[in-house]
């Protein structure tokens, strides 16, 4: 991180703040101005007037930051030349624990005019004349500016002024930024010798009445001196009496806040638990409830299945012993085929045997190829041959007429005669066919 930040340079502004350190001459029965008054005083320092006064509030709240006073202080700038703004300043102690105990860090937090865009400006402050800044400080520079990562990587939108706090008492936990030097024997001793001779100067030497007269004065001056010791004693008690009872108040009231938002976060997180619970139990539910669904119809298809398979494997025996006897009977019937079939070998070679001697003894005529068995049967042969004739003939006639070798009047003269001879003949083969079909009836 740059350390372009200075605050060396402070002056009195008139709110108890004196070089950057708390004014002991304010009183202490003053009541402290509140984070909006300052506000409110400085004007329009800060873009964001709200958020400032709402993270400065809550840090001056908590319990780190119980031990911080809001206040003014002059803040020297060293961006674009040294510029000094007078700012909002939380001041006063955070506690860090170091082998065991608690110690108190005087620290000065200033909120740049760019806040919370911006990170806050720290600084750890000396708070007795025999304490130093630790050189070399991994967080701490030699002028008192804390660098942390926290604020390296600051963002408006997720850090805070508490987790800064929180952050720097862990830093300084671990590595404590200041040390205190304890004075000499002989310093302590010569200190102490000025310090008595200042207080106890010697009396000097009267006479006796005069000494008497003084010795009285003296003892009344004790007394009178004792009383008002006395009555500030009282006083001083009855006020840290009064701070005490106002501390152990605030202190019920804080433990009662946060026992009430423990109650409320154990109410809110036992109701979250139940309804995460309930949640988690419907789910199961209906989960346990689609499981039994699907295994009810996987059950149920696979019992369906085993049926068929068993259906199956019945109608497979049955036909299998069906092709068994399938096989047999075929079986037999390829005896049969084959001896069979060997006969009509035997027969058609006899029968080639017989044609080739007959064919060589005599040759066929054609008309003896086809010989009706009756009478009937060879009339419709010769009516069948003659309608063929007829119809070549006719057939030849429209050639002839065609190639211009017969006129027009010999073609429809023979063509008469020749189609009323074919309806003759014609009519006569139906006849013919329908007698017979009358006698296959019959």
């Amino acid at each position: 991180m740059m350390r372009n930040f200075n605050s060396r340079t402070l002056r009195t502004n008139g709110h108890g703040m004196a070089n950057g350190g708390l004014s002991s001459s304010a009183s202490s029965s003053q009541q402290q101005p509140s984070v909006s008054q300052l506000l409110n005083t400085l004007g329009g320092v800060y873009r964001d007037p709200s958020r400032v006064d709402r993270d400065a509030s809550a840090l001056l709240r908590s319990s780190v930051g119980k031990h911080l006073k809001p206040n003014i202080g002059d803040l020297i700038i060293n961006q674009s030349g040294a510029q000094q703004t007078t700012v909002l300043l939380l001041a006063g102690t955070i506690g860090m624990n170091y082998r065991g105990n608690v110690y108190q860090i005087l620290v000065h937090i200033y909120l740049p005019p760019a806040y919370p865009l911006r990170p806050p400006i720290a600084f750890v402050r000396l708070g007795a004349p025999n304490m130093y800044l630790k050189e070399n400080h991994a967080h701490v520079g030699q002028d008192g500016q804390v660098y942390l990562h926290y604020l390296h990587e600051w963002r408006s939108h997720s850090h805070n002024l508490i987790e800064l706090v929180v952050a720097m008492s862990s830093v300084f936990s671990n590595d404590p930024p200041v040390f205190t030097k304890r004075q000499t024997s002989e310093a302590a001793a010569v200190q102490a010798s000025v310090v008595q001779s200042q207080t106890t100067p010697a009396p000097p030497s009267y006479d006796d009445s005069i000494q008497d007269a003084i010795t009285a004065s003296m003892q009344q001056a004790e007394i009178d001196e004792q009383r008002r010791l006395e009555r500030q004693r009282e006083e001083e008690q009855q006020a840290r009496d009064a701070r005490e009872r106002a501390e152990a108040e605030a202190a019920a009231k804080r433990a009662e806040e946060e026992e009430q938002a423990r109650t409320a976060q154990e109410a809110y997180d036992a109701q979250a638990l139940a309804k995460t619970r309930e949640n988690v139990r419907i789910k199961m539910v209906h989960h346990l409830e689609q499981c039994a669904r699907d295994t009810k119809v996987s059950i149920q298809n696979d019992m369906r299945d085993q049926r068929r398979l068993s259906n199956g494997t019945d109608i497979l025996n049955s036909q299998l012993a069906q092709l068994e006897s399938l096989k047999e009977t075929l079986k037999s019937q390829i005896e049969s085929v084959n001896v069979a079939t060997k006969d009509i070998e035997e027969w058609l070679q006899e029968a080639n045997a017989s044609e080739s001697n007959a064919d060589q003894e005599k040759e066929i005529q054609i008309d003896d190829l086809c010989k009706p068995t009756t009478p009937v049967y060879n009339q419709m042969l010769e009516l069948s041959a003659e309608n063929a004739s007829l119809t070549d003939a006719l057939y030849f006639l429209d050639k002839a007429l065609a190639r211009g070798n017969v006129d027009l009047t010999t073609h429809l003269k023979y063509v008469r005669k020749l189609s009323k001879q074919q309806f003759m003949i014609r009519a006569h083969l139906v006849k013919i066919g329908q007698l017979l079909k009358e006698r296959r009836y019959n």
